[in-house]
């Protein structure tokens, strides 16, 4: 099944976010966690995400990513507001930047196989993933230069 996928840089005003992934870097590795269950961390057929999940109802973005991400492995600090989005079969999926990343040994979705890790970017695809690395390489660079 193919995803349209169209990509603007910032959420219109109460636009409502389906889903939140959130984007940090250890070492120049992404982190990330596993989607394929009972296999080695590091075998080709594992597919890799960013932490993130569904917004429920009542929760801002912020308080998803830091839920989702904790569930699924990763702690951050804090998450900035979106800084990119992609809409994906119709529904808005936004990217935050978490800041100090610490990856968790306990938490809820260890027993579904999911696993943080860090990755290399090339590991990352699809879903939007290669635009929210770059829009999200390009903020660090504004960030840098500010």
């Amino acid at each position: 099944m193919k995803f349209k996928c169209f990509l603007e840089k910032s959420l219109r005003e109460n636009e409502q976010v389906f889903a939140v992934f959130v984007i940090a870097v250890i070492n120049g590795k992404y982190t990330a966690t596993t989607r394929a269950k009972d296999k080695e961390e590091f075998d080709e057929n594992v597919k890799y995400g960013f932490p993130g999940g569904k917004v429920d109802q009542g929760e801002t973005v912020q308080e998803t990513a830091l839920r989702e991400s904790k569930e699924e492995g990763w702690h951050f600090d804090s998450v900035s507001e979106p800084f990119f989005k992609t809409v994906v079969q119709g529904k808005t999926v936004a990217w935050c930047k978490g800041n100090n990343p610490k990856m968790l040994s306990n938490y809820k979705e260890k027993q579904r196989g999911i696993k943080p890790v860090l990755v290399d970017e090339n590991k990352l695809k699809g879903f939007g993933n290669e635009e929210a690395i770059k829009a999200f390489l390009d903020l660090r660079e504004e960030l840098d230069e500010g």
